[in-house]
This record gives structure tokens, C-alpha cells and sequence, in this order.
């Protein structure tokens, strides 16, 4: 029987339930790979808890960039959702851009989904940072083309080191999830291609992600839709998920304005949902609108960030202090 290119006329007269059974029968046989590779059995389950145990110093995530973060929360555990949550002028911007370059340093493939910030502003966040002296250009002034050129070789070197480092940036204005999703799996696959494992996957921040037609106008149902569909991300990738997220204005009716989970907006949905929840407070944002703040205790602040672990499935919830120059968008260990 002889064989013949098929015409246009023909491709187009097959039937379209077929064509569409056909489709669907492929992609269960895909899942069905996938859901094979994704089981294990106990014994291999043990196995790999075994593993850790003989290991207990080693870093069971990516990096966050912050020894004594990585002590506390494992680092970025591949498959959970990280919620770093602050009102605005305590830090979120900064401790995403001083972490996430830090975890890429350390081999990590990241990805930023960035809905607020540019991405030369991140690059000027970063390359102020990465020059790793108090004396370097403030990220304001990489912005405003304003630096010094006695510190031309300093940004150079930063910015060299930053350019061989895995690291994606999407500044694209808006995005739904299922846009993000996308981009995020095709990014995975060309990590991969280059042999680069991608570690972690950042959003920022949560309120900016489109809502789907789904939910609309019920902002807790949104959210959920967020936090739950960014937790399920991470699990389908083998990443880590961190998500931004602000706090809601209660905060700024106490007179002790550290977060509690209440302050997280619909905290309920992203409470069930995330793995690890921490507040970024800074007492010197609030004692610089303070005009009878104690001098000594408002200087003592200025180099001064608080992590507050609030949830930790996998392990211990404290508070914990770091030194920060927001300036300069570094966050670093305290000692």
C-alpha cells in the first residue's frame, strides 16, 4: 500500500472528537509517567529519611543567604511554600533581592515573578548590595546614574559576580497565577537543559497577582486561590515558593506594631497553606516618624531587622535578629 503526504483539506476534515480523545488519552498516559515517578514506596521513604539523619549538619533546602536563617528553617525546602509577610517600609523588597541572589550564588536556580518592581530596579538592589560595603552606592543612587567613580571597580566586580549567577527576573506588570505557572515550568526545563536545578520560584508580591474570573471580588477566596495554587506549584516543580505578602493596616493601630498572624490579610486561606510563615519588622521605621524617640534607642535600631518565625511546620518558631541596611538592600546575619 502506498503512502502520500496528507493534504490540508484532509487534516482538517478528521473528526474533532476523535482528535480531542486522542489528546486527552495522551496526556493520562503522561500523568500516569509522571504520578509513577512522583510515588515511593516506605522502605525508599525511610531510606531517605535515613539519609538526613546521617547528615544532620547538611542543608536540606537551597540557601536563604543568612546562616542562621538556613539553621532555623532548613533553608528553601524544595517543594513548600515560604510566606514572607510585612507592612510596607519594613523590608520585603530588600530581603528578597539580598536572599534570593545569595541562594543563586550557592547553585541554586531562582526566579523572580516580579509584579512590583522592575528589574533594574532589583539589579540596582542587588548590585548595592553584592559591593558588600557600607560605603558603597546606595541602590538609589545606581538608579539615578549618581554614583561615585571611585567606586567604579566595586559595582563592576558586583556586577560581574551577578552575572554569571542563575537568576531569572519576569517584570512583567500583570500576571495571573496560571501565567506565572507557565513561565515557571518553561524555566524549569531550560535550567535543566543547561544543567541547573531551579531552586527557588518568588512572587512579589501576592496582592498583585491577577485574581481569575473564578473567585471574583471575593478577596479571601482569591487568596486562597493564590496560596494554594503557589503551594501546589511547589510541590509540581520540586522548588521552593516564596511569596511576598503585605499585612493589613491593623498593625499600625497597636502600640506594639510587631505582626501577629491575624495581621496577615484573609490570614486563614495562607495560614492552612503555607509551610513557613515570617513577619519582617524594623523598630527604627517607626521610631524615625517618632519625634520624641529616644536618640540612643533609635540608633541602636537603624542596623537592626526582625525575622519573626510564626509557622514552621518543620521546625521551631522564634524571633530572630539580623543586621539590615535597607540603603544598600542588604540583609545579613547579626554577628
Amino acid at each position: 500500500m502506498s503512502t502520500r503526504k496528507a493534504t490540508e483539506t484532509e487534516t482538517f476534515e478528521a473528526d474533532p472528537y476523535e482528535v480531542a480523545t486522542a489528546c486527552l488519552a495522551d496526556l493520562d498516559a503522561l500523568m500516569e509517567v509522571r504520578e509513577e515517578k512522583a510515588g515511593a514506596s516506605l522502605r525508599q521513604a525511610t531510606e531517605a529519611l535515613f539519609d538526613d539523619m546521617r547528615n544532620p549538619d547538611a542543608p536540606k533546602g537551597a540557601t536563604t543567604g543568612i546562616r542562621i536563617l538556613d539553621g532555623k528553617l532548613n533553608g528553601y525546602r524544595r517543594g513548600q511554600l515560604y510566606v514572607i509577610a510585612g507592612r510596607p517600609g519594613m523590608g520585603k523588597s530588600a530581603y528578597m533581592c539580598s536572599s534570593l541572589w545569595r541562594t543563586a550564588q550557592g547553585g541554586a536556580g531562582v526566579a523572580i515573578f516580579s509584579l512590583e518592581m522592575t528589574k533594574q530596579e532589583i539589579a540596582a538592589r542587588m548590585v548595592s548590595d553584592a559591593c558588600d560595603a557600607t560605603s558603597a552606592p546606595h541602590f538609589g543612587a545606581l538608579l539615578k546614574g549618581m554614583s561615585d567613580p571611585k567606586h567604579d571597580d566595586l559595582i563592576g566586580a558586583a556586577q560581574q559576580a551577578l552575572s554569571r549567577l542563575p537568576f531569572h527576573i519576569d517584570d512583567s506588570a500583570r500576571l495571573t497565577f496560571a501565567q506565572i505557572a507557565v513561565k515557571a515550568r518553561r524555566l524549569k526545563a531550560e535550567m535543566a537543559a543547561e544543567g541547573i536545578t531551579l531552586g527557588v520560584i518568588c512572587i512579589d508580591h501576592m496582592g498583585l497577582v491577577t485574581p481569575s474570573d473564578r473567585y471574583a471580588g471575593n478577596k479571601v477566596a482569591e487568596a486562597g486561590e493564590v496560596s494554594g495554587r503557589a503551594r501546589a506549584l511547589a510541590k509540581e516543580l520540586d522548588c521552593c515558593v516564596v511569596l511576598l505578602c503585605q499585612l493589613s493596616r491593623e498593625v499600625e493601630k497597636r502600640d506594639d506594631k510587631r505582626p501577629v498572624m491575624s495581621d496577615l490579610r484573609w490570614s486563614g486561606e495562607i495560614e492552612q497553606d503555607a509551610h513557613v510563615i515570617g513577619f519582617l519588622y524594623r523598630d527604627a521605621y517607626y521610631l524615625g516618624q517618632d519625634p520624641d524617640a529616644d536618640p540612643n534607642r533609635l540608633a541602636d535600631a537603624r542596623w537592626a531587622m526582625e525575622f519573626l518565625i510564626r509557622k514552621n511546620r518543620n521546625g521551631e518558631t522564634s524571633d530572630v535578629r539580623l543586621w539590615c541596611s535597607i540603603a544598600h538592600s542588604s540583609i545579613r546575619d547579626n554577628s
